[in-house]
């Protein structure tokens, strides 16, 4: 028997060793053990934006931070001189 459009994963469990076959899940789903209901595998739902929407923020911020850093050495500069 041959799957072609579910791409399937075999993992143990960490908790009780039991090897589970798990497909490919989409966004918001989880696998679980079926013997100890262990969390083996989940997929957040929207994770490439969310991804995308925090790196934005990061770069936002560091520009932030660079623009006060550059205002504090010149403040110092001015008041060296």
């Amino acid at each position: 028997m041959r799957m072609d459009s579910v791409s399937l994963e075999r993992i143990a469990c960490l908790h009780c060793d039991l090897p589970v076959t798990v497909g490919e899940l989409r966004g918001g789903e989880r696998a679980s053990c079926p013997r100890c209901g262990h969390l083996l595998s989940s997929r957040t739902a929207n994770g490439l934006e969310r991804s995308l929407a925090f790196s934005l923020a990061a770069v936002v911020l560091l520009a932030l931070a660079s623009l006060d850093r550059l205002e504090i050495w010149r403040e110092i500069e001015r008041r060296m001189a």
